[in-house]
């Protein structure tokens, strides 16, 4: 079978083998998608794979969809230029990039409107992932799927956050309305807001004081990232925003130490933010990774990105990016980036990544945390009939207490 072909450094003393075997010619094209070392080389073996393969192009179009990577598969095809790529398939994929472009477009619109407000407040508000990653990492606002803006608060300022987006006629959407203030200040991460037009939610902003639940123990908080806030500029307006290394941070935070890196457009978010390693701060980098005991975490997520696209490994922690352990994580989320959609949300692929939150964090205590919430709240919820759920949940976390699975 066909592989992404072997990957190296840019120092070629230095080489990592990197090898992807693939099982099916859709993800084969896929993975040559988002290819950053040689795209002139994915170009001619996507061109191949289409030739030599019979192509589902349905299942190919759903992958794209699942990993977030729509716009790197249509640039991949249409330089291709092969005419055995369906007319209705270019079409969809079409329509779909040049909505994302649109609603980018919007989003950054609306988002300086709001910003504009808050500043008359005082109140800072940093942008992350979403439209700003694609504009400083990818260099195209229309190079990254995102249905949301993300913006990085302070917990102090939420209050008046509220305020100002219900005066805008934004609601809160209901997966936050039905919580508690109490559960959702102590529990979660996030405030979320969408406007809706006759039904459709038109704009949907997430207000963040920490980069995932604390339940996965990396509360970082604005105040711990101030140093690393810098100005940028978009559509020649200027704004505050992270550096390339708080920008890698909470990209490993959010992709790896929540999401389990299942994603491709995850790994690629790392790999565009590490091609220019020289921009990025790596003694406060390594230094918010121990603190928070994502280490291997970040190394796991250098090293997929080294793997999955052929970016270069950064000099600066080459050494721990080699490491077996992170080796062997790596090689067990590639074989999970690798699983067909139909093996995703299973009760398997869920068990599989909370060992990987277990094996990719350091820590015994930490480990052993990660342990007992998996057999509450994921086993034993999947081993007793459901009627008996709210057992295993926070029974005062709704308004409406009712058994449900808030927790």
């Amino acid at each position: 079978m066909p592989t992404v072909p072997g990957i190296k450094t840019k120092d070629k003393r230095h080489k990592i083998k990197a090898e992807i075997s693939v099982h099916f010619p859709e993800l084969e094209i896929i993975l040559q998608s988002v290819r950053l070392d040689d795209p002139g080389a994915a170009v001619r073996e996507a061109d191949a794979i289409i030739r030599r393969s019979k192509i589902d192009w349905g299942q190919l179009l759903e992958i794209a969809l699942i990993h977030g990577i729509r716009p790197q598969l249509e640039n991949l095809l249409n330089r291709t230029g092969s005419a055995q790529v369906p007319g209705y398939f270019r079409e969809n994929l079409g329509n779909a990039n040049r909505e994302n472009l649109l609603r980018q477009l919007r989003s950054i619109s609306e988002f300086f409107q709001i910003k504009k407000s808050l500043d008359e407040q005082d109140i800072v508000v940093v942008p992350f992932k979403g439209f700003w990653l694609a504009e400083a990492m990818y260099g195209n606002i229309a190079g990254r799927e995102a249905y949301d803006v993300d913006l990085f608060i302070d917990i102090r300022d939420l209050g008046r956050i509220k305020t100002l987006m219900l005066e805008r006629g934004y609601v809160v959407t209901s997966s936050v309305s039905q919580l508690t203030e109490e559960y959702i200040l102590n529990e979660l991460c996030e405030y979320n807001f969408g406007r809706f037009e006759e039904g459709t939610c038109i704009f949907h902003f997430e207000f963040h004081w920490g980069s995932s639940r604390p339940v996965f123990r990396m509360n970082i908080s604005l105040g711990d990232l101030r140093s690393q806030i810098i100005t940028g500029e978009i559509q020649e307006k200027r704004l505050q925003v992270f550096s390339p290394a708080a920008n890698l941070l909470l990209a490993v935070m959010h992709h790896g130490g929540k999401e389990q890196y299942v994603q491709l457009k995850q790994v690629l978010d790392i790999a565009h933010i590490i091609q220019k390693p020289e921009e990025i701060d790596w003694q406060w980098l390594r230094g918010e990774a121990v603190r928070y005991r994502l280490e291997k975490l970040l190394y796991t997520g250098i090293l997929l990105a080294n793997k999955v696209t052929g970016v270069g490994v950064p000099s600066a922690v080459e050494k721990e990016v080699s490491a077996g352990s992170v080796r062997r994580l790596v090689n067990g989320r590639i074989k999970m980036i690798s699983k067909p959609v139909s093996g995703r949300g299973k009760f398997l692929f869920e068990l599989r990544g909370w060992l990987f939150h277990i094996r990719s964090r350091d820590g015994f205590r930490l480990k052993l945390h990660f342990f007992r919430h998996f057999i509450r709240k994921v086993l034993m919820p999947w081993l007793v009939p459901r009627r008996f759920h709210h057992l295993f949940y926070n029974k005062k976390a709704r308004i409406n207490t009712v058994g449900g699975n808030a927790g």
